[in-house]
């Protein structure tokens, strides 16, 4: 019998509650009872009451002590593993030019440290200027609110105009233009607060934990396609340069309603472009110094982008394209970067229906696809109708293994990352479940909140 999930952290903390729990009543009986005075609770030492004083180190002691103790235990580590030889002499070399560096750099950053640790005089010396305080910099400008920023009435007002939207041309996702100068509103991620403003009726194209989502790639891909200053931020993607058109068509793909543009480049591109249509604009609005700014954002809604909708072939089934994170990404970014593809997705898996094939896959058998109505979606749902049953549906939302349906088989993992479901009934409903570990780690952490307030009322108990 295997005895390893024992050390898995949920049933090691199981374990580990009534462990303490015993340690925790030895030690009250050898201790023996409790004769609580005023002498045991106050500070006392030698027949004398101590001075008390802040033992907090200066930002001296501190970067010494721990500069002398990194450079002593990695130059062990090096030691300890490879023998004082050359080659770990070379390294020990650069470990501590490395962290001599590393202290140099916080220093000249962190302006309060500097008089401490190293005379600006010095620095000045060597061609270095310290600049303003970047510790109380970024504390003032994130602490003092959206509302104080000069550019809030454009973000407010930006905020409004989706609102009034909605009343309109009906909820959806929104992507926005993306460029460095949105800190202007405090964070360059204001705007993914647009479910919050807006009752969850427009939702933003990126999120704070994208970083989770296997969606990312593309999104970013995206970006740099309706974007003059794209942020580029995921290594490795093939990023294009600003072109509008191509993007329209990958928001298309994944379903998104609303596009909001910000630069005169990309709103020509939109101009022309026969799958957009201008609904509003918000601005123009002047800089944050008072001069005129260009900025005017238009927003456009993105026509044939449909949540939920019927496939005209059937996907292709890969053996082990979702083995890894890697082997999943690599074969749909290449599809995702060639339209030609986009009416055969690859699938993880599927019905034995489904043809086989490779990641290639460029053909597959056509299906009459079924009528979609009634879309509903929710914060974890989404609802829809068809025409008729067993003609796959493609539904235009994040893949993630706690998706659940009823009505339909499925949902099955497609190209980039999105769902397919098969009906067996007219009407279909998706909802997010719950994992198996988030409910065992939620009754763990009941179980912890309970024995806490126990011990707490037993505590009282005894000390009256």
């Amino acid at each position: 019998m295997d005895f390893s999930i024992i050390l898995t952290p949920p049933f090691a903390f199981i374990l580990y509650i009534p462990m303490v729990l015993i340690i925790l009543g030895i030690g009250k009986v050898l201790a023996g009872p409790e004769h609580p005075n005023e002498i045991k609770n106050s500070v006392y030492g030698s027949g004398e009451e101590a001075a008390s004083f802040s033992a907090a180190p200066g930002y001296q002691p501190f970067f010494l002590i721990a500069f002398f103790f990194a450079v002593l235990h990695l130059g062990i580590l090096v030691l300890g593993s490879g023998g004082l030889t050359l080659t770990t002499g070379i390294y020990m070399a650069g470990v501590i030019f490395a962290l001599v560096a590393l202290v140099l750099a916080v220093v000249v950053v962190v302006t309060p440290m500097v008089p401490q640790v190293v005379p600006v005089s010095w620095l000045n010396a060597i061609g270095i200027t310290p600049g303003a305080n970047q510790v109380s910099s970024w504390a003032a400008w994130n602490y003092s609110g959206m509302e104080s920023k000069p550019a809030y009435p454009e973000y407010r007002s930006l905020i409004s105009t989706m609102e009034s939207l909605t009343k309109t041309s009906g909820c959806g996702r929104a992507m926005w233009e993306y460029n460095s100068d949105l800190d202007r509103f405090g964070t360059p991620m204001a705007l993914m607060l647009l479910p919050y403003w807006t009752n969850g009726c427009v939702g933003s194209q990126e999120g704070l934990f994208f970083e989770s989502s296997a969606t990312t790639p593309y999104h970013f891909l995206i970006q740099a396609e309706v974007s003059s200053g794209p942020s580029d931020p995921e290594v490795g993607l093939p990023y294009g340069t600003t072109n509008v058109a191509l993007g329209v068509k990958h928001l298309q793909l994944l379903g998104v309603k609303y596009l909001m543009l910000s630069s005169p480049a990309t709103q020509a591109q939109a101009h022309l472009d026969p799958d957009l249509q201008l609904l509003t604009t918000s601005g123009p609005w002047a800089g944050s110094t008072g001069t005129p700014s260009t900025t005017t954002w238009k927003i456009y809604l993105i026509k044939n982008s449909p949540t939920v909708v019927g496939l005209t072939h059937l996907p292709v089934v890969v053996p082990g394209i979702a083995a890894s994170q890697d082997s999943w990404r690599s074969a749909n970014v290449t599809w995702f970067l060639d339209p030609a593809r986009w009416k055969v997705p690859l699938a993880a898996s599927g019905p034995a229906s489904w043809p086989r094939g490779t990641a290639s896959a460029t053909t597959s058998p056509t299906v009459v696809p079924p009528r979609v109505t009634n879309v509903s979606t929710g914060t974890s749902s989404v609802s829809f109708d068809v025409s008729h049953v067993g003609t796959p549906v493609l539904v235009k939302v994040s893949y993630f293994p706690q998706w659940q349906v009823t009505g339909a088989t499925g949902p099955y993992r497609v190209s980039p990352n999105l769902m397919v479901v098969v009906p067996t009934s007219t009407h279909v409903t998706l909802h997010y479940g719950e994992a198996p570990s988030n409910v065992l780690g939620a009754l763990v952490s009941a179980l912890a909140v309970a024995l806490l307030v126990v011990m707490g009322i037993l505590q009282r108990r005894r000390a009256s």
